[in-house]
């Protein structure tokens, strides 16, 4: 029987390789930026540790790395057809996980696309399904929902998500999982061209 279907209200997750970027000698800056990374001062809190400075992306030894992802948010923003300028990095730190560590389920505010990056295996990251009224009705198992979603982690692959959405990760089966997280926000004019629908607010916004 014909019959039409509306995917709506969509959560993307996009997934890029770096591998497949094009990058000249991406192994090589793999391995010169984990080296660089090892030796960030981290917090000490246990079998999960993240560096105190969250402001890495200004640092020039990850200037190639920073670029690489800024051009993915590019293509992002001209996939979704964003009324911005662009999207720049506010925030970049490092992940470390012990073996049979994982991070509980967060999200990341004052930001609008978060990303992480991964330089090996480890526990998987998980997305809790946004729509929390789901939970309120009876459960019945099918193909199109689902209350979670989990990839893989695997050395070079890049991981960019809406901020706002929850996720975690499975216990580490490695004896450390390294990874950079960053969160970026619309840079210049955001929403000129849609000044007329009076749900979006023009905004000029200056990120540092």
């Amino acid at each position: 029987m014909h019959h039409q279907l509306h995917g709506i209200f969509h959560t993307p997750v996009f997934v890029f390789n770096i591998f497949e970027s094009g990058i000249e000698d991406a192994e090589q800056l793999m391995d010169d930026i984990y080296e660089n990374i090892k030796t960030e001062i981290m917090n000490d809190d246990g079998i999960i540790q993240q560096t105190n400075n969250e402001q890495l992306h200004k640092d020039s030894r990850y200037e190639k790395l920073v670029t690489y992802f800024e051009s993915c948010l590019e293509e992002i923003r001209g996939w979704y057809n964003f009324d911005a300028e662009k999207f720049s990095l506010t925030q970049m730190w490092v992940n470390k996980t012990l073996k049979d560590g994982h991070h509980p389920v967060h999200y990341h505010p004052n930001a609008y696309l978060s990303g992480v990056f991964y330089f090996g295996e480890g526990g998987d990251i998980c997305f809790k399904d946004p729509v929390d009224k789901r939970l309120s009705q009876i459960m019945v198992q099918n193909d199109l929902e689902t209350l979670h979603f989990c990839h893989a982690p695997k050395k070079g692959l890049l991981l960019i998500f809406p901020s706002w959405l929850h996720h975690g990760t499975k216990n580490n089966h490695t004896d450390e999982r390294w990874s950079l997280s960053f969160n970026s926000l619309p840079n210049g004019k955001t929403n000129y061209s849609t000044s007329s629908d009076l749900r979006y607010s023009r905004i000029n916004i200056t990120v540092h």
